[in-house]
């Protein structure tokens, strides 16, 4: 909104008499304010038009005028000298201004608020005044691509990458530069790491981590760098809000000085800063001359020479922005992306080789959780029984890795799912598990032990003459029950302290017990966890993050309830032969048999067989298939 004030409307019957006397025009000392104010009004308006101005002058004019009319005091005697404050005092020492602003306010291009705090620019002198410089566009065509959809898709990429490798960060938060290899492979616009040691060097993957942790995705937890709560729900987000989320975490950061120069952000006045950004945001997509873009932001950048300001924007389209995916510098040309993204595209997956190859733009959600199971090479993911074993080996099944590559692309069939499951059921055939064992010089205190009933239960096999497995959990029982019966036990390797919990790790608590609280509303549960515990918790944690882990933890209770209630989402299996049912079910409908069919439950997330009497034929158009109401036998 444009302020401005009239030619001396906020001058004081001694300014005024100064101003007749700069302007060398007659003034009586019996007039009233009000009668000063209408004698020289039109004399001094008549004087601005032909009024001859430096360039500092003129500069100080368009400061003004980019700013909507009005400036800070402070902030503009910064720039063009200070203005003396006029009172009692003789006329004749004002009839030279020492400084561009003083000069200004004499002439009467600018006046200052009744409080002195604000430089207003004047109705008259900003009709005088030409516009303010634009850039020039270029007529070059518009680049097709979209950065910022890959800025998006990189994001993900990293938090897959640390979803997938455990690593602890140097000094509480950098990547070592053997994970800075492997993020950087996974990444559509890869950087060049030769030579680099440090991750603060590593250019746009810095800028990435940066992103990340100003976002509050990524949080150190358990000693390791991983994903936070908040990136699941930011990895659910559109591509633009997603995108939106990333900036508005950035520009909070810079406000704030949080981590901005801890990651070596590169540094500029706020000045060119606010200007750039405002400019970038109204240029519509294209090429610019770069002199037309500097000669526009001079005015919001007064106290910077042109080469200064040259250097500045060049330094921030080369990085920042070029980063962002908003605007890049390419040979003394400035190109503005669009803003728009792209749709998720779906990947192309091959039944016949097992092969997944992935888009310029996937969605971001399963496209991170496949990441965090298996490791692409050169943006193909081979699916052998050596990569499914990996994928189970994260805490991954079958059935979420098929639905996962489904959310990629389609719905697999029934023979992959079944593959992937013979591979699953081959990875469980060596498991390791963790045991404690109780060692005996004596055969035959074990064997007495062995035959306590009060100990029985805790022990969970013997192991050799002397020695019997028992499970950690049941450790601290069986040493108290021993300690009772005058058997203490020796501890040679007692357990190391465990580190305090971090936040993230309180959030995912947080997470699990609303989510459980809110299943216990719908089902009947063994065990309720006390809402003392909650409250704990969420004092742990800030209330902003506290409201936000409460609507996950809703959504999640709303899928569980919609999973029991049968509204699940579709199978990520097809069947290999859909005509061939319907026709054998519907001629069985027709006569009146009882057929046996094996059909995927999502519930039990297997195959079942069920012999079923069809009772009547419907179709379900949410689903675009058809089923039967069927009677079990």
């Amino acid at each position: 909104m444009h302020q401005h004030c009239q030619v001396l409307s906020q001058r004081t019957w001694y300014q005024l008499r100064v101003i007749a006397h700069v302007h060398r025009l007659r003034f009586s000392t019996h007039w009233t304010r009000a009668q000063a104010h209408e004698q020289l009004y039109r004399q001094v308006v008549q004087r601005l038009k032909r009024a001859e101005l430096t360039p500092a002058e003129r500069r100080a004019l368009h400061s003004l005028q980019a700013a909507e009319g009005y400036l800070p005091r402070h902030q503009f005697s910064r720039n063009f000298g200070s203005i003396r404050p006029c009172t009692q005092r003789r006329p004749t020492n004002w009839r030279i201004g020492l400084t561009p602003a003083e000069r200004l306010w004499l002439l009467g291009f600018i006046e200052l608020s009744r409080d002195g705090r604000q430089v207003w620019l004047t109705w008259e002198a900003a009709a005088l005044l030409p516009p303010l410089p634009q850039p020039q566009r270029l007529l070059t065509p518009i680049h097709a691509e979209t950065p910022r959809a890959g800025l998006c898709t990189d994001v993900a990429a990293f938090l897959g990458t640390l979803l997938r490798v455990d690593v602890v960060p140097r000094y509480g938060r950098w990547l070592p530069p053997r994970l800075l290899r492997q993020v950087n492979a996974q990444l559509r616009l890869p950087g060049a790491l030769a030579g680099v040691r440090s991750e603060r060097n590593a250019g746009r993957l810095s800028f990435l981590h940066y992103l990340a942790e100003a976002a509050g995705l990524v949080a150190v937890q358990g000693g390791f760098l991983k994903p936070s709560a908040a990136a699941w729900d930011w990895l659910a987000l559109p591509p633009d809000q997603a995108w939106a989320q990333l900036w508005q975490a950035l520009v909070a950061d810079r406000t704030a000085r949080r981590i901005w120069t801890i990651y070596r952000v590169p540094e500029v006045d706020d000045a060119v800063w606010s200007g750039l950004v405002r400019w970038l945001s109204t240029l519509a997509p294209g090429s610019y001359t770069a002199p037309s873009l500097i000669a526009a932001l001079h005015p919001y950048c007064p106290a910077l020479d042109s080469e200064s300001l040259l250097l500045s924007v060049e330094m921030l389209l080369e990085t920042i922005f070029t980063w962002l995916g908003w605007a890049t510098w390419e040979a003394d040309a400035v190109i503005v992306h669009s803003p728009a993204l792209p749709a998720p595209q779906p990947a192309a997956f091959n039944p016949a080789t097992l092969t997944l190859d992935l888009t310029a733009h996937p969605p971001l959600l399963p496209y991170a959780r496949l990441l965090g199971w298996c490791e692409p090479v050169d943006q193909r993911l081979t699916f052998d029984e050596a990569t499914v074993r990996a994928a189970i080996a994260r805490g991954a099944t079958a059935l979420t890795l098929a639905q996962t590559i489904a959310d990629l692309s389609d719905p697999l069939s029934e023979a992959v799912l079944a593959t992937f499951k013979q591979w699953e059921q081959a990875a469980h055939a060596l498991r390791l598990e963790t045991l404690t064992v109780l060692t005996a010089s004596d055969p035959a205190a074990l064997d007495a032990l062995c035959a306590d009933r009060g100990l029985r239960p805790l022990i969970e096999k013997p192991l050799s003459r002397h020695h019997l497995a028992v499970r950690p959990e049941h450790a601290p029982a069986l040493c108290r029950r021993l300690h009772r019966r005058g058997q203490p036990v020796t501890d040679q390797q007692p357990p190391l302290p465990p580190s305090p919990p971090g936040t993230e790790l309180y959030a995912y608590c947080y997470l699990a017990v609303r989510a459980l609280q809110g299943l216990g509303a719908k089902v009947s549960l063994p065990a309720t966890i006390p809402d003392a515990v909650r409250r704990w918790l969420a004092d742990q944690l800030p209330a902003q993050q506290v409201t936000a882990l409460d609507q996950l933890a809703a959504r999640t209770t709303d899928a569980f309830a919609q999973a029991l209630d049968g509204h699940t989402e579709p199978p990520p299996i097809t069947p290999d032969n859909p005509d061939d049912i319907c026709a054998a079910l519907q001629q069985a409908y027709n006569f009146g048999q009882a057929v046996t069919i094996d059909y995927f439950s999502p519930a039990r997330g297997a195959v079942t067989t069920r012999c079923i009497e069809p009772i009547c034929w419907y179709e379900r158009g949410a689903r675009r298939c058809r089923s039967m109401v069927r009677s079990g036998r």
